[in-house]
């Protein structure tokens, strides 16, 4: 006894040490504007303060600051440098997302392998969000390809309440968002078929179901529902699911229902077998099996916000 005592007073202190570096990580991001890194020279001071508790709370409220900060830091050293903006460029990479295709333009992610300007290579990696008008052939996820390209940085509008669309892109890394140029330069030079074999995969069910259901409206919420692609879905339906509380629906797709009844399975088959005689009653796989249907059944019932269309 007299030694658990003390066990669980640090236990307790080291809970309030890291509730204190969480919390550090959540104030900075309450910050207008990134602090200059010479703000954090600090940083090789912080053992010195490590000898009270209230200091050690101090430090690790900074320390969590710290983290977020270097974070932050990484993403904007490898945004596209400003030098680059309107230039045409000539990149080679490899089609990263399911394409989202209209009358005239096809928008897709396109993962980054080289960068070529007229001063020579460029170091830029990441992915960039790239519109190509009036293409008339048919991009698949995982096929590289050389494109001519202008390219600018991710920007958003300043609109606290709004969809912050430079912040979903950083979350991506995505670097850059342009638009593909009308150029002899632009050929197919491949394929990663491994990679992406799985987008592949919801590629070819949407275009099934495009191809069986007439209508276009419902086979843009049919492959919603069942891949995850929202790319049918017009402003004014999304609108419409927004008012009647019902576009958490469509942001959780049949995959990811899937995902939770297949956790939830082997979870149940877990927790049952854990308890020998409730498997006199009923087989572990039967459980695992109701606790699979009761996750995939109550799953799309708890609302949550959709990510950026």
């Amino acid at each position: 006894m007299g030694q658990d005592a003390p066990q669980k007073a640090a236990e307790v202190f080291m809970t309030f040490i890291l509730l204190a570096f969480v919390t550090g990580t959540a104030l900075f991001q309450l910050l207008p504007v990134l602090p200059e890194p010479a703000w954090f020279c600090i940083a090789g001071t912080l053992p010195l303060f490590w000898v009270s508790r209230l200091t050690r709370f101090l430090s690790a409220l900074l320390a969590g600051g710290l983290w977020a900060f270097l974070f932050a830091w990484l993403q904007l050293s490898q945004a596209m440098p400003l030098s680059l903006e309107g230039e045409t460029l000539i990149v080679t990479g490899v089609v990263a997302s399911l394409p989202k295709q209209t009358s005239s333009i096809n928008r897709f992610e396109f993962e980054l392998e080289t960068v070529q300007s007229k001063h020579g290579p460029e170091p830029l990696q990441g992915r960039l969000r790239l519109n190509w008008y009036r293409f008339d052939g048919v991009l698949l996820p995982g096929q590289r390809w050389q494109l001519q390209v202008r390219l600018k940085r991710p920007r958003g509008l300043q609109n606290p309440i709004g969809f912050d669309y430079e912040k979903w892109l950083y979350s991506r890394r995505i670097r850059a968002t342009g638009y593909v140029v009308r150029s002899t330069e632009n050929q197919l030079i491949g394929a990663d078929d491994f990679s992406y074999m799985i987008d592949r995969i919801r590629h070819r069910i949407g275009s099934e179901i495009e191809h069986l259901v007439e209508s276009q409206k419902s086979s843009g919420l049919i492959r919603a529902l069942a891949i995850g692609d929202r790319g049918g879905i017009s402003s004014s339906d999304w609108e419409a699911f927004t008012r009647t509380g019902t576009n958490h629906l469509i942001a959780i797709s049949g995959l990811h229902i899937g995902i939770v009844a297949g956790l939830m399975f082997f979870l149940g088959q877990w927790l049952w077998r854990q308890w020998p005689n409730l498997m006199l009653w009923l087989p572990a796989p039967k459980a695992g099996a109701i606790t699979g249907l009761l996750g995939g059944t109550i799953w799309p019932v708890f609302p949550c916000p959709p990510s950026g269309l």
